[in-house]
């Protein structure tokens, strides 16, 4: 066998993308590094978005789309809302161009969630910023204008005010994907971060992290 035999490559995809889901594969767990939260402020540039959190788990969600990989789908989509919980009120809206750029359809989970935490959760006032400091993304307000239009009342056309549903309620059946058989999910899958001092949860997740890959049983993967 040759050397190169036992290399897969990635050449197309983000190299800490690809080892966040190598791990994922041996544990069933999204495991991040602190700096990837040091940088996911809500109102981030597009760079600096897709350095962040979100951009990691915008990423993973497109590798996992990519590789026919629905249950690493499911864990970054539970991720992003477990951030939007415990963290920061709104999905990061520079992550949006990307996202649209690597997806197809409407129906999409990761840009029918975009759609509704925007709707929910976004004020007015950040409109300007998010245009400014993102690049434009006409399809992502086609589908918020017409997620507007199919919430507007039978009755009276007139009246807007309706009530919105917060993306995390009833989330698997909105956003995951399940095969037929499969129980919905009750709770949302967490994902862990390493690199913090002073913290053993922390410092345990970090000893998984180096060492699931390291096993005698296990093959490394080589990333290139």
């Amino acid at each position: 066998m040759k050397p190169e035999d036992r290399v897969i490559r990635f050449p197309d995809d983000d190299a800490e993308a690809i080892r966040v889901m190598v791990y994922w594969m041996y544990s069933d767990e999204l495991c991040v590094q602190q700096k990837h939260l040091q940088t996911s402020g809500t109102y981030a540039t597009s760079q600096h978005a897709m350095e962040s959190c979100w951009g990691l788990f915008a990423k993973l969600y497109v590798i996992g789309d990519n590789y026919g990989l629905p249950r690493l789908q499911n864990h970054c989509i539970d991720a992003i809302l477990q951030s939007c919980a415990s963290k920061l009120p709104i999905i990061c809206p520079a992550i949006i161009p990307y996202v649209y750029a690597n997806t197809l359809g409407p129906n999409d989970a990761l840009r029918r969630l975009l759609v509704m935490d925007f709707r929910c959760e976004c004020a007015s006032w950040s409109l300007p910023y998010f245009i400014r400091n993102t690049k434009p993304c006409f399809e992502f307000f086609l589908d918020v204008t017409a997620a507007f239009f199919d919430d507007k009342p039978e009755r009276n056309p007139l009246d807007y005010h309706v009530k919105l549903e917060r993306p995390d309620i009833d989330f698997c059946k909105k956003l995951h994907k399940h095969d037929d058989g499969i129980p919905p999910c009750d709770d949302l899958h967490k994902y862990h971060t390493i690199g913090q001092k002073n913290n053993s949860e922390s410092a345990e997740v970090s000893g998984k992290h180096m060492g699931a890959q390291t096993s005698e049983s296990v093959e490394p993967v080589v990333i290139d």
